[in-house]
């Protein structure tokens, strides 16, 4: 029996290579695999009883709920969850949905290794298998319960945990990356592997070979439907146009597009999370953070156009150094120190779009894996989830391209009407920039409100241009509407002009100020042709910022202190300070003493070969007299099966004629060696002499009369 729980030789090996070569870690998994299978020639055995593997199991547990706190805190899972609370919205209530599927693919990733102590400990023990109740708890406090109440105990059920870690390092291989098919035929190949030893013996190998590739052929059918569906959806415009809109704005921008919100920005808007932390090191505060800047408005989108396409990697100088210019000798002196986290997945790093001061030429500190920029200033960088760092930015010349006359002054078809109105009100014809500016600003300031959302009234379902009835008739809006509303307006003049979104910096005192969600914002970026270089812009009502503070929390100096404990761990997490090696060394002592209580106690090392394991006799009951009765019963055809209890064996062998008057010796020499072997107060001296007299007596009165006895038939 046995033999159908234990896995065929060098599956586990061959499991743990498929999973390092599908998630990355193969060097590890061929240490582990050598570790694993060379205990097959190594003959030394550690003697580990069921606490032993109990104290293994809560090591694989710690080890769990440890994986399990690293990779909820990695993904942002406090935040996310506590934004959720605090406002459940649809959009948090799907960041949180991913924010739980991201920390179970990295725990299942780690599974091999998390279970590998469990694995190694049973290879290397004299155990041949394992008992549920050492691992479950459930089923041993069953047990006990069960005993106090003097009711029957059930057998415990006793399995081989390679099967187990085998479906764990199967699990950890699917936690992979999309990619071609050899997944699958891996899968398939490992599959076959371990069931063939516990295939149904009722068929022919060749019969049950036929059904496994029949199964594998449907099942690679099916996947790669799923697979083609999934290429579908991916090239498909109106899906990723219908999934774009339920991007986030402001915050995590992406490089590609912007989607205008027509309808309101709603209650993301009024999210008092803390998303950048700014210090002042030298120079004035910055005004706004940009992410991006955009070109093309097509429908309810902005696009990067060329932008999208040109961004360039900058060198580190010198390598490992933390400094990245921008530019070619930069001369930033203004200084400031931002702390900002990546959202973004790019392949296994995190990857954002930094937001920085208005002409930032160096980046100084920056632990980022790689730093990119485009010429519209937008700079893109892979790193650790929380970055720390210093942006240098002076006031003179910025380094993004000069306007792209096909891009920047184009404006669509369908806005040219309102604008021309606009236009003609305020008398803007052939006017230059310094000009057009003074009075674009007292327009906006004196004729337009700041407002989150849009009624939907009756007039607005029958119109499709939702600018020109910003611009002709509710003359309310946020700042989307502002910023491509002017954007627009300058590039019908002839004046250069794009759309750029990030945050507006204004709370804080001092050096020290905090960015939050709500302060994320969109404003316009004007080409001036005197000075040659592109000038912020914004003509959204000052007042927006009095408006949305107005609605925060009497609450939020509480969410605020939760925020800087949250930020101070994840310096910590991050090892922006050294507590963290601190923390992670101090565990290595813990380790090792658990590790040598378990392996290297007195009395637990063993032989895997049981000549060489030394005497036994400390084995409660291993002299008793019975096993030599035993050993003279088997050696005369009277084995006993596996599952038949030794006093049924006993009558069965006094129901011979010949034997019948020793029926009620055998049972007594069995009761005493029970009681020797099991019962801890053990025989008085008395009962001791007893058993050996009995089974002395019995074995030459057998012995007497062995001829005049027939013999079982025996088994093949």
């Amino acid at each position: 029996m046995n033999r159908l729980y234990k896995p065929p030789p060098f599956l586990l090996g061959a499991a743990l290579l498929f999973w390092g070569w599908q998630v990355g870690f193969l060097w590890v998994a061929v240490g582990l695999a050598i570790i694993l299978e060379a205990a097959r020639w190594i003959p030394l055995r550690w003697e580990l009883s069921d606490e032993d593997f109990r104290r293994i199991w809560a090591l694989c547990s710690v080890l769990l709920l440890g994986a399990l706190a690293y990779a909820f805190t990695s993904h942002e899972g406090p935040a996310t969850f506590g934004e959720l609370l605090e406002a459940p919205t649809l959009t948090q209530q799907r960041r949180a949905s991913q924010v739980t599927t991201e920390t179970a693919t990295s725990v299942f990733r780690w599974l091999p290794l998390l279970m590998f102590p469990l694995a190694a400990a049973q290879a290397y023990s004299t155990r041949a298998l394992l008992s549920l109740g050492t691992l479950s708890l459930l089923v041993r406090r069953r047990r006990q319960r069960l005993q106090r109440a003097g009711l029957p105990v059930p057998p415990d059920v006793q399995f081989h945990p390679g099967y187990v870690y085998f479906a764990g390092c199967l699990a950890g291989a699917c936690m992979r990356p999309a990619g071609d098919f050899t997944f699958y035929w891996g899968m398939a190949a490992l599959l076959a592997w371990a069931l063939w030893p516990i295939r149904s013996q009722r068929y022919p190998g060749w019969v049950w070979g036929l059904a496994l590739l029949g199964a594998l052929g449907f099942g690679f059918v099916g996947q790669y439907g799923v697979w083609r569906l999934q290429q579908y959806a991916g090239s498909s415009t109106r899906l990723g146009s219908w999934l774009a809109s339920f991007r986030r704005p402001g915050l995590g921008s992406d490089p590609t597009a912007a989607r205008v919100s027509w309808q309101g920005l709603g209650p993301r808007k009024l999210s008092p999370r803390i998303v950048v932390r700014l210090q002042v090191l030298n120079g004035p505060p910055p005004q706004y953070l940009r992410e991006a800047s955009y070109r093309l408005l097509r429908g309810d989108e902005w696009l990067a156009g060329t932008s999208s396409e040109d961004f360039v990697p900058v060198p580190e100088t010198p390598p490992d150094s933390g400094y990245w210019p921008l530019v070619q000798n930069p001369t930033g002196q203004a200084t400031v120190r931002i702390a900002v986290r990546l959202r973004w997945r790019k392949d296994e790093a995190r990857a954002g779009l930094l937001p920085l001061p208005p002409r930032t030429d160096q980046l100084r500190r920056l632990p980022a894996f790689s730093v990119e920029r485009n010429s519209a200033g937008a700079v893109m960088v892979t790193g650790p989830g929380l970055l720390v760092f210093e942006a240098g930015h002076h006031t003179g010349t910025g380094w993004e391209a000069p306007p792209d006359r096909e891009q920047d002054l184009a404006v669509p078809a369908r806005e040219r009407p309102a604008l021309e109105r606009v236009v003609q009100e305020l008398g803007l014809n052939g006017r230059s920039w310094a000009e057009v500016r003074p009075v674009l600003e007292r327009f906006f300031a004196e004729k337009f409100t700041y407002q989150l959302w849009q009624p939907m009234t009756s007039w607005m379902r029958r119109s499709s241009d939702p600018l020109a009835r910003f611009l002709l008739e509710t003359r309310a809006g946020h700042c989307e509407y502002f910023a491509t509303a002017t954007v627009l307006l300058l590039r019908h003049l002839g004046i250069p002009a794009r759309y750029a979104v990030g945050y507006a910096v204004h709370e804080g005192s001092g050096s020290r100020y905090v960015v939050r969600e709500r302060d994320a914002h969109a404003w316009c970026q004007v080409w001036n042709e005197a000075t040659q270089q592109w000038e912020d812009f914004d003509t959204t009502p000052s007042n927006w910022v009095v408006w949305e503070r107005s609605r925060e929390s009497d609450w939020l100096w509480l969410q605020d202190a939760w925020s800087w404990i949250r930020h101070q761990w994840a310096l910590v997490w991050w090892g922006y300070t050294p507590l963290r090696r601190i923390l992670l060394w101090s565990l290595v002592p813990a380790l090792m003493v658990l590790l040598y209580q378990i392996l290297f106690r007195r009395g637990r090392l063993r032989s895997r070969n049981p000549a060489q394991s030394g005497s036994r006799s400390d084995w409660p009951g291993r002299d008793s007299e019975f096993y030599e009765l035993e050993r003279w019963l088997v050696t005369r055809g009277w084995a006993r099966p596996p599952a038949e209890p030794c006093g049924a064996w006993l009558r069965r062998i006094a129901s011979q004629a010949a034997w019948a008057g020793w029926g009620p010796a055998l049972q007594e020499i069995l009761r005493l060696h029970y009681r020797y072997r099991f019962d801890p107060r053990g025989l008085s001296e008395a009962e001791r002499e007893r058993l050996r007299t009995l089974v002395r007596e019995c074995l030459q009165g057998m012995k007497s009369r062995r001829r005049s006895v027939a013999l079982p038939a025996r088994q093949g």
